[in-house]
């Protein structure tokens, strides 16, 4: 497996905002909604 440097560094940028309607970024959303569903409930 080879490293594309362009695509980790676009992965990991801090400061670029996910795009969840964006199938690049989807990978990379993590919802956290049900957490918080939880954590309201506490």
């Amino acid at each position: 497996m080879t490293l594309d440097l362009m695509r980790f560094y676009q992965a990991c940028n801090p400061n670029k905002t996910l795009d969840k309607s964006k199938a690049e970024d989807r990978q990379y959303y993590i919802d956290f909604s049900e957490v918080q569903r939880l954590c309201d409930h506490v």
